[in-house]
């Protein structure tokens, strides 16, 4: 019987390299393998593991730290922001919904509640 599991992986196409988000679980899989290995590539189109990860550590945490949402939990506050911007399912949203998704909480928090939450780039 032959094994199989997926890895996500973020291509950098300048270095031509493959950043694994497990790296380690990966290199455990493969040890497990004596012979040759079959890779398949898939686009993924949902929204991606570091935008996921940036929308929960610095988003969501940015928005709790604040007294607007003091006392809130991580659920509550991605409660709170599916309700102001009218979206049931974060999780299906592809890549460029969920950008546009974490734009607009952007702007909303600086605009209505004053809060600087950090763009991506400066936390990645």
């Amino acid at each position: 019987m032959s094994k199989t599991k997926s890895f996500r992986a973020k291509v950098n196409k300048e270095k031509q390299t493959l950043s694994f988000y497990d790296r380690q679980a990966f290199l455990d899989f493969i040890q497990t393998i004596p012979g040759e290995i079959d890779i398949t590539v898939t686009e993924v189109s949902s929204r991606t593991h570091w935008q996921n990860r940036y929308y929960h550590g610095v988003v969501i945490k940015t928005l709790m730290q604040d007294e607007t949402f003091g006392g809130y939990t991580k659920q509550e506050v991605h409660d709170t922001l599916k309700l102001v911007f009218n979206v049931k399912s974060t999780a299906k949203l592809s890549i460029e919904e969920f950008t546009e998704y974490i734009d607009k909480i952007m702007r909303w928090a600086a605009e209505e509640h004053q809060i600087m939450i950090p763009d991506a780039n400066d936390e990645f």
